[in-house]
């Protein structure tokens, strides 16, 4: 997708492959998470990176409905703003095809799961798991601060999370769930470029 590779999503994947071989370099790794994946095109690299540097089989669970965003709320206020065609353009932006993931682009990764469903109904799942790396690119409010919800309390320490969005003009939501989430949590660091996206390591 032409429209989608510039500089400033270039940027947020160079900071993701650093942030994925850092946690792969660690002695104790657990399972990866990523809320969100579109096409693929992170979810693709993340699986290289495991494949190449982990030290012991991981899994990677993805989680997409592939339908599209979910419904915006309040506190998504640009999008807020807008017309509902508009809206429903953006929305409709973002399907993909499970198949079409699974099959072209992540063929040749065996320890991928992918739950195909509206965020967060899917996650149960994972109830009894730890983690050592969240990917979160859902753009919106409440998927955001659902992911954070769930998956934060078992991430381990150490551990990372991404949130691709923080830095968008247009999905603003995730930049205040986020912060919302984070305002009162102890995180080792925690880093937002101004181009890129932003990153907590607990």
């Amino acid at each position: 997708n032409e429209e989608s590779d510039n500089f400033y999503k270039k940027s947020r994947f160079l900071d993701l492959i650093n942030l994925v071989k850092f946690t792969l370099k660690k002695d104790e790794i657990f399972d990866f998470v990523e809320a969100g994946c579109w096409y693929g095109h992170s979810t693709y690299v993340i699986s290289s990176l495991i494949k190449k540097y982990a030290k012991k089989p991981i899994r990677l669970h993805v989680f997409d409905s592939f339908e599209g965003l979910s419904e915006q709320s309040d506190s998504d206020e640009v999008l807020s703003k807008l017309n509902k065609n508009e809206i429903l353009k953006i929305r409709s932006q973002f399907k993909s095809n499970e198949d079409f993931v699974k099959n072209k682009v992540l063929d040749e990764f065996d320890f991928v799961e992918i739950y195909k469903g509206w965020i967060p109904e899917k996650f149960h799942f994972l109830e009894n798991k730890k983690f050592s790396f969240i990917h979160i690119d859902v753009d919106l409010y409440k998927p955001t601060i659902e992911t954070l919800k769930f998956f934060y309390p078992k991430l381990v320490n150490g551990g990372i999370i991404v949130c691709d969005d923080y830095n968008s003009k247009t999905f603003n939501g995730a930049k205040k769930a986020c912060d919302e989430f984070f305002y009162d949590k102890r995180c080792s660091f925690s880093f937002s470029p101004a181009i890129g996206s932003y990153f907590i390591i607990k």
